[in-house]
């Protein structure tokens, strides 16, 4: 079912002319997306309005406000101004403007028509049969209905059907006219008194008051089938309002030729697909702020040119443009929060950047998961960083001393963020450059001991630290460096001591951090 407001827009949607009234910074296009809709975009109404009034009605289209309510009978279209108010329907010369009134049985049961052709007004009852028709010198020809009226016409001419060839001015001996009858609207009577038209019956004929809705007849020749008075229209000067003055000297509301750019919506530069329905759909690409600029995607904002720059195709379904700084902004309540989603066919907010009003802080999700907060003070944390620490528990007896390559026990996890450590290794997630601590203390020497190393053992490469001279029992050692992992690298933490006559050089371990490893991705 086509909605009351889209069948209005689809019909005016595909001509050529631009609208009257410089719109473009009071219309409200709402949108399904969910950046922005107008509260007052409820159902099925459309609007263009004045900010601050309540609209009502299917579609309402306000220039100013007069204060009064629309019949409740009368109100799928609205046009309401302070001062004159007008609706244009203009098509090429060659075609024909309708105004239909249907019903379930014919929707064009009524018509109202101008044909450009003939320059003709055509009025049609009854399916679309012709009652009355004005041509284009203002003849009125009234078809095969009785013309009557309670006025009276003064200061014309009539011609009598049955003796078309004399035209009645003066009669000695006034009388009423007792019928008004024939297929073209005859006027049969003996005696009409066409000076006075004193006595003529009142259902009779029109008052000059009942024409002067469109204008005055001062003169003109009325033969029975119309009156040939020539108008002309004359030209709009100028249009003024509270806001979105068209100022302009001379606006031909005919041919529409010299409308100045900045004052209209340009149909050609909107795309042929420029469409409106009560839900606030618009199909093909839209600009908006410009008239001789073609939009590079599917709305193009354009405040001033940047340049000669052409959106990627991969983001141009929303493009932002100025010749200085430019931006695009959220507002809500601060008690609210201010969201950008970025969605599949299977998750709505596989991705999302959130600001809270309350807190202050922003947000960064992934995979549905919040995973970077930056606070109100500028604090980053981040929830999946890569990130451990690991230490030995107990003591791990008779390991080295005698040159033996000792791979250090880390048994007990403090905390490892990402789940990236086990079984004394630690395993890159992702490429990066990490930073990596450890420090073993170690006993049991005889104190023949000559050398003490301990390295870290990575994928790429070893990093090593030496310690001489080592003539003791019991000492410890550590080593801090930034290396870099490809991801699925892995390192683990080796200590080699020399000069004994055998390993019996134990690692030290328990409920304090004596021996350690720690680690985590700065970049």
């Amino acid at each position: 079912m086509v909605s009351k407001t889209n069948r209005i827009i689809r019909d005016l949607k595909g001509q050529s002319f631009e609208p009257k009234t410089p719109i473009a910074t009071d219309m409200y296009l709402p949108n399904h997306s969910g950046i922005a809709s107008h509260p007052e975009m409820a159902g099925e109404k459309g609007f263009v309005k004045k900010t601050g009034d309540t609209m009502t009605g299917g579609l309402h289209i306000q220039t100013g406000n007069i204060g009064a309510t629309e019949n409740i009978n009368a109100d799928e279209l609205i046009l309401e101004n302070n001062d004159h108010g007008g609706l244009s329907i203009c098509t090429p010369n060659d075609k024909i403007c309708t105004i239909a009134f249907g019903d379930p049985e014919d929707t064009a049961a009524g018509r109202i028509q101008y044909v450009h052709s003939s320059n003709t007004l055509r009025f049609q009852t009854n399916g679309g049969t012709l009652a009355l028709e004005i041509d284009s010198s203002q003849n009125f020809d009234f078809q095969t209905g009785n013309l009557s009226t309670t006025g009276i016409i003064t200061g014309v001419n009539v011609t009598s059907a049955e003796d078309p060839g004399h035209t009645h001015t003066s009669a000695s001996a006034p009388g009423a006219v007792t019928s008004v009858s024939g297929s073209t609207g005859a006027v049969v009577d003996g005696d009409i008194d066409h000076d006075a038209l004193a006595n003529f019956a009142s259902n009779e004929h029109f008052t000059q008051a009942n024409i002067t809705a469109t204008g005055t007849i001062a003169s003109g020749t009325w033969n029975g089938t119309s009156i040939g008075t020539a108008y002309t229209d004359a030209k709009v000067t100028s249009v003024s309002g509270s806001t979105g003055a068209v100022v302009d000297g001379d606006i031909d509301h005919d041919s529409l030729l010299n409308f100045v750019a900045n004052e209209h919506i340009d149909w050609t530069s909107t795309s042929s697909n420029f469409n409106t329905s009560g839900t606030g759909d618009i199909g093909g690409n839209t600009i908006i702020g410009s008239t001789t600029v073609n939009p590079d995607g599917t709305l193009h904002v354009h405040t001033a040119t940047a340049g000669t720059i052409t959106a990627s195709n991969a983001a141009d379904d929303l493009i932002v443009e100025n010749s200085g700084s430019s931006g695009i902004t959220i507002f809500n309540p601060a008690a609210n929060i201010g969201s950008i989603f970025f969605g599949t066919p299977t998750s709505t907010s596989d991705g999302r950047i959130r600001y809270d009003g309350t807190v202050r802080d922003l947000a960064f999700s992934t995979g549905t998961t919040e995973k970077m907060n930056i606070s109100i003070n500028g604090e980053i944390t981040s929830t999946s960083q890569p990130a451990f620490l690991a230490h030995n528990s107990s003591i791990d007896s008779n390991v080295t001393g005698a040159g033996t390559a000792a791979t250090v026990d880390f048994d007990t996890e403090i905390f490892d963020q990402g789940s990236n450590f086990a079984s004394d290794t630690f395993t890159a997630p992702v490429t990066g450059r990490y930073l990596l601590s450890t420090s073993v203390r170690y006993s049991g020497g005889s104190g023949a001991s000559t050398s003490t190393f301990i390295f870290f053992i990575s994928s790429n490469r070893i990093y090593e630290r030496l310690k001489l001279p080592a003539a003791i029992s019991s000492d410890g050692l550590n080593l801090s460096a930034v290396i870099d992992m490809d991801a699925n690298d892995t390192v683990f933490v080796r200590l080699i001591v020399n000069g004994e006559a055998s390993n019996v050089i134990d690692i030290n371990g328990g409920a304090v951090l004596d021996t350690f490893f720690s680690g985590c991705l700065l970049t």
